[in-house]
C-alpha cells in the first residue's frame, strides 16, 4: 500500500516538468524537449495505473476555514477518468513529437501541455466539491494558452471567448458551493449523494443551484447555452491542442456534473424534478443543434467542433437519465468519444500538415495520396456514428436502452430518435470525406507531391482508430467495471 503523499505525483510530475521544459528551452536548451515530454507522459500513466490498483486512498492539503478543507482522495470514478485522461495525453504527446517541430514556440506548447494535464489529475483527484472547483478554474487558465498559441487575431478573440465562457460557467458552479457552504452541510463526494435529511426545508433553493451548477460546469462540455467557445477555439489551435481541447477538457465539465449530481445532491433527489426535465431538453437540443451545424461548416476542425458539441451531450444526457443503464451508457461513451475525436483532430492535423488542405471541398482524390492516414480516418468515422461492431454502436445503444427504461414514456422515445438522427447526420458530414478522398471522379488529376503522413503524425491516428474498434468488439470488461460503479451510485 502506499503512502497517501503519493496521490501528489500525478499533479507535481507534470506541472514540474511542464515549468521545468519552459524555463529550460527559454534558455537555449531545448534539443531534448520532445522526447522529455514523451517521458513525462509515460512516468505520470504509470503512476496513475499503480495507484488505481491500490486501495482508497486519502491526503488532505490545506484548509480554508473550519468547513472548507481541500484534499484528495481516490475512489473507482477518480481513478477511471485519471487513466483516461493520462492515456489519451500520452498517445498524443506520440503525435507532438513530429508536429511541433514544424511549430514556433513548442516550449510554450510543452508548458501549458502539461499544466494541463496535471490540474485534470488534480481534478480527478478532488475529494470535494471546494477541491473540485479549485482544479476546475486553474484548468482553465492553463488551458487559455493552448488556444491563443498561434498569437494570431483569431487566436487572441477565441482564447478570450474560451476564457469568458469558462468563467461564466464556474460561476455558476460556484452556486452550489455557496448553498451547500451557507447551510453547512458536507461537500465532500460521497457515492448516491451526501445530501442531509434536512435538506429538504430548501428544496426550491436546492433545485435551483443544481440547474446553475449543471449548465455552469457543462460549459466546459459545451451544452447550449454556453456552447460558442468551441467552434471558435478549435480552428486556431494546433491539432495536438484541438484534440485534447475536444477529447479530454470537455470531459472536465462532465466528471464536474458526475461528482455534484450522483455524489452530492444524489439522483433521488433530482429524479422527476423540473430539472431533469430541463437538463434532458437542454442535451437533447446540443446534440441536434450541433450535428446539424457540423453537416453544414467545410472548414474540418471547426466541422469536428460542432461534432463535440453534439457528441459530448450524448455523454450528458446518459448522466440526465438518472439511472445505471445511462450512467454506463454516459461513461463509455465519454472513453470512445475521447478515443475516436482525439483520433479525428490528430488525423485531419496529419492531412493538413501533409497537403495544406483544411476544408472538407478540398480532400479529392487525397485518398490515393495517402491511403494509411485516410484509412484511421474511416475507422474513426465509423466509430463515431456508431456502425457496428464499433465501440459508438455500444455506447449508443446502453443510451438508448437507458432512454427507454428509465425515462416517463411520454418522452423516453425523444432520445432513442435524437441519437438516430444525429447518428445520420454524423454519417453525412463525415463519409463524404472519404467519398472525395478515394473516389475522385475521372477528371481527377494526382498530386504526386503530396505523401503519406509521417509515422509519427500516422501511428497515434491508427492507434487510436483500431482503439476504438477494439472498444466494440471487446467491451466486456470495461462495462462489466463501469456496472459495478453505476450500482454503487443508485
Amino acid at each position: 500500500m502506499f503512502p497517501s503523499l503519493v496521490l501528489l505525483l500525478p499533479l507535481f510530475i507534470p506541472t514540474l516538468a511542464g515549468i521545468g521544459l519552459g524555463l529550460g528551452s527559454y534558455r537555449g536548451k531545448e534539443r531534448s524537449l520532445l522526447p522529455s515530454l514523451l517521458l513525462c507522459l509515460a512516468l505520470t500513466t504509470l503512476v496513475v495505473a499503480l495507484i488505481a490498483i491500490q486501495p482508497p486512498i486519502r491526503l488532505g492539503l490545506f484548509s480554508l476555514g473550519a468547513q472548507l478543507p481541500l484534499y484528495l482522495a481516490t475512489d473507482t470514478l477518480s481513478n477511471i477518468f485519471a487513466i483516461f485522461v493520462a492515456f489519451i495525453f500520452l498517445i498524443v504527446s506520440i503525435f507532438c513529437q513530429d508536429y511541433l517541430t514544424h511549430e514556433e514556440r513548442p516550449e510554450h506548447f510543452v508548458m501549458f501541455y502539461l499544466l494541463a494535464l496535471g490540474m485534470l489529475l488534480g481534478l480527478s483527484y478532488a475529494g470535494n466539491l471546494l477541491t473540485l472547483y479549485l482544479f476546475f478554474e486553474l484548468l482553465t487558465l492553463v488551458s487559455v494558452p493552448l488556444v491563443l498559441h498561434s498569437q494570431s487575431l483569431e487566436a487572441v478573440a477565441a482564447a478570450f471567448k474560451y476564457l469568458y465562457y469558462s468563467i461564466a460557467g464556474a460561476s455558476l458552479g460556484l452556486l452550489g458551493l455557496f448553498v451547500f457552504y451557507t447551510n453547512s452541510w458536507n461537500l465532500d463526494f460521497v457515492p448516491g449523494g451526501n445530501l442531509p435529511p434536512q435538506a429538504g426545508e430548501n428544496s426550491p433553493l436546492l433545485l435551483v443551484a443544481s440547474m446553475a451548477v449543471i449548465i455552469g460546469f457543462s460549459a466546459k462540455a459545451g451544452l447550449f447555452p454556453l456552447h460558442a467557445w468551441l467552434p471558435a477555439a478549435h480552428p486556431v489551435a494546433p491539432a495536438p491542442a484541438s484534440a485534447i481541447l475536444s477529447g479530454v477538457i470537455t470531459k472536465a465539465g462532465v466528471f464536474a456534473v458526475i461528482r455534484y449530481t450522483l455524489y452530492l445532491v444524489g439522483g433521488d433527489f433530482l429524479r422527476g424534478t423540473w430539472v431533469q426535465g430541463v437538463w434532458l431538453a437542454l442535451t437533447l437540443f446540443t446534440i441536434l443543434l450541433g450535428s446539424l451545424q457540423a453537416y453544414r461548416e467545410l472548414l474540418l476542425k471547426k466541422r469536428l467542433a460542432y461534432s463535440s458539441i453534439s457528441q459530448v451531450s450524448y455523454i450528458l444526457f446518459g448522466i440526465a437519465t438518472l439511472s445505471p443503464l445511462g450512467l454506463v451508457g454516459a461513461l463509455f461513451h465519454m472513453f470512445l468519444h475521447g478515443v475516436a475525436k482525439n483520433g479525428l483532430f490528430l488525423n485531419i492535423g496529419a492531412i493538413t500538415s501533409a497537403s495544406q488542405k483544411s476544408a472538407a471541398d478540398e480532400l479529392q482524390g487525397l485518398g490515393r495520396n495517402m491511403p494509411f492516414t485516410f484509412g484511421a480516418l474511416a475507422l474513426l468515422s465509423l466509430c463515431l456514428v456508431g456502425i457496428p461492431p464499433s465501440g459508438g454502436f455500444t455506447s449508443k445503444w446502453y443510451l438508448a436502452t437507458a432512454a427507454l427504461a428509465a425515462l416517463p414514456k411520454a418522452i423516453s422515445w425523444c432520445g432513442p430518435l435524437v441519437l438516430i438522427a444525429s447518428a445520420l447526420l454524423t454519417a453525412g458530414y463525415l463519409f463524404p470525406l472519404l467519398v472525395e478522398a478515394f473516389f475522385p471522379g475521372t477528371e481527377w488529376v494526382k498530386e504526386n507531391e503530396v505523401k503519406e503522413a509521417p509515422p509519427l503524425l500516422l501511428a497515434p491516428t491508427m492507434l487510436l482508430a483500431l482503439l476504438g474498434v477494439a472498444l466494440g468488439l471487446f467491451a466486456s470488461p470495461l462495462l462489466d467495471a463501469l456496472q459495478l460503479l453505476a450500482a454503487s451510485l443508485f
